[in-house]
């Protein structure tokens, strides 16, 4: 039997390719959240680097989040090769010591409470359990510069949600010292958030900040890809995917998520539809940050054009200028009001609008323009009502609006167009195959409000908007509803066919099918538990093959692909 793989150590073309888009993939990812107008920074410009994050940057996250690869370049190897100086080398040099010196004190601690050496989840147990507290560093000390640039770094894995504690949703003490005094030594800061999920950003009314930059974990090319945008390489053009809360409990689930209500047994998702930006738009909660904000160096205008419903699809044609200063890229979304529906059913009530489509210009030099088509499958205007399993689309009118971020950190929104539906449709009927046990109340918006906002949006968009013709998404309508209807017969076959097939496997079968075969050596499922690639994470069952079923590759985590560096086959041959 042959196995993927190679020996060789050497750089191949292929890597070095790959290195470069995950480098601009990185920099378009980066969102710039505040500038008072110090970014982006002059060529060769001296800046006093700090943190933990600098030299040691988090570059994705653990357990399935992780994936090997064979370099991680850090913030600071990123801005010395873009050119900058960095005025705190010894500082760096000194943390990175500290750094050193700490992991080493952890990782035998770790191996102390693990239990018996090579036991692999007594590793993970104790490293979810006592996680290593990074070092203080050395006292900062004014050096030859007015701008510095500190990182605030977070682990992020599953297994390891941000807890309302200082040193993680919050600043520890010592972060927060160490950005009062940098504040106070420079005048212009420069933080950075080097961080996997939501963090405290009250630092922001308590200090002088000139500028605020998610990097996020930004993979193996993180620190050349933050270079590239803090010296004008690349302008930013990230967006957020998700609102940023002005306080951890502005969340609706901060107080009963896992520990919190201190059950860590049962949890009740009450959220219910109203998660994320759906929940701060149908309540009323203004966010710090909306999902979709982020700045750019440089103006945008963005104008509305031809609304069409074809295909199955509404498509709306936008029209991006680029205004200047920079040659750069513009994201714009577009969300649809829906109506509120019957009144007489309170369990149909929906979110004030959703984001239907989103599209980013290519670079467009300074007065250029581009013409995005946004569009998205009529059917993503229904909504489902839990307690018929119904798939189905309320009469009334939808209103489209695009909204895009300005230079400035202002949302412009602009109205898009108007939908109309003439009649109650149900689009689909499904089988609930996991109904409701315990009751569940899950959490609901003031009608009134909800009911003023969207009205409001409705009045905008109906003086300024064309009407779609009626009939024309009336058509699409019976197009999707008859789809599904054909979907579902051509399923029935398919469907017997898992039946007889599930009738024939053994329990060990469905169980292996489900979680994975054991691998030959480790005895476990997950890690280097795979046969047919080694080094993946695991795969399903072999002995389906009998049956017409082929095994799966798991290659586990979110990034698609977790590869150990180094397996062994048979280490007695």
């Amino acid at each position: 039997m042959s196995y993927p793989g190679t020996t060789s150590t050497a750089i191949t073309d292929r890597e070095i390719n790959h290195a470069l888009i995950a480098r601009r993939a990185a920099s378009e990812g980066i969102v710039l959240l505040e500038n008072n107008g110090i970014l982006p920074l002059e060529e060769g410009a001296k800046v006093a680097l700090y943190g933990g994050g600098a030299s040691f940057t988090v570059k994705g996250g653990t357990g399935s989040g992780m994936v090997n690869n064979r370099t991680n370049i850090s913030i600071t190897e990123g801005m010395k090769k873009a050119g900058f100086t960095l005025t705190t080398e010894d500082w760096l040099v000194a943390y990175e010591n500290a750094y050193h010196a700490t992991w080493e004190a952890w990782k035998n601690r770790i191996y102390e409470l693990s239990g018996k050496p090579g036991d692999r989840m007594g590793l993970y147990r104790a490293h979810a359990s006592n996680p290593m507290k990074m070092p203080l560093g050395d006292p900062i000390t004014k050096t030859d510069t007015d701008t510095a640039i500190y990182v605030i770094s977070r682990i992020s894995g599953e297994g390891a949600d941000r807890k309302a504690v200082k040193g993680d949703y919050y600043l520890s003490d010592d972060e927060m010292d160490q950005l009062k005094t940098i504040t106070t030594l420079y005048p212009n800061t420069i933080v950075v958030l080097n961080v996997g999920g939501i963090i405290d950003l009250s630092f922001l009314e308590t200090y002088s900040i000139s500028a605020l930059v998610l990097l996020s974990q930004a993979g193996m090319e993180g620190g050349n890809a933050l270079a590239d945008v803090l010296s004008g390489k690349v302008v930013p053009s990230g967006k957020l995917t998700d609102s940023w809360a002005y306080h951890y409990e502005d969340y609706p689930s901060s107080r009963n998520f896992s520990h919190n209500n201190g059950n860590i047994i049962e949890e009740f998702y009450t959220d219910g539809i109203f998660v994320g930006y759906k929940y701060f738009d149908s309540f009323g909660i203004l966010p710090r940050y909306p999902i979709g904000y982020g700045r750019s160096y440089s103006r945008f205008d963005v104008t509305a054009g031809d609304l069409a419903c074809c295909d199955d699809q509404v498509r709306l044609k936008v029209k991006v200028v680029n205004r200047g200063p920079f040659a750069a890229k513009q994201s714009v979304q577009l969300f649809a009001y829906l109506p509120g529906g019957d009144k007489a059913y309170p369990l149909r009530e929906k979110e004030l609008r959703r984001m239907v489509a989103f599209a980013k210009t290519d670079l467009l030099q300074v007065g250029g323009e581009q013409v995005l088509e946004l569009a998205f499958p009529a059917d993503l205007l229904s909504s489902y009502w839990t307690a018929r399993s119904q798939v189905y689309m309320d009469a009334g009118l939808y209103a489209l609006e695009l909204e895009s971020c300005d230079a400035a950190g202002r949302l412009v929104k602009t109205p898009a167009g108007l939908l109309r539906v003439s009649a109650f449709t149900v689009l689909d009927t499904l089988q609930s195959i996991c109904p409701l046990v315990d009751s569940l109340k899950e959490i609901r918006p003031d009608p009134a409000l909800i009911d003023s906002l969207r009205q409001s949006a409705i009045t905008a968009q109906s003086a300024l908007s064309p009407l779609l013709l009626d009939e024309t998404l009336e058509k699409t309508i019976l197009r999707i509803r008859k789809t599904h209807e054909e979907d579902h017969a051509r399923a029935l076959p398919f469907a017997k066919e898992v039946e007889e097939i599930l009738s024939k496997m053994t329990p060990r079968q469905k169980s292996e099918t489900v979680c994975g075969q054991p691998g030959a050596l480790s005895g476990e499922i997950i890690g280097s538990a795979a046969i047919t690639v080694p080094g993946a994470a695991g795969e399903t069952t072999h002995t389906l093959a009998g049956l017409g079923v082929s095994h799966l590759i798991l290659a586990d985590g979110p990034a698609g692909l977790r590869l150990q560096k180094h397996y062994q086959v048979n280490p007695e041959d």
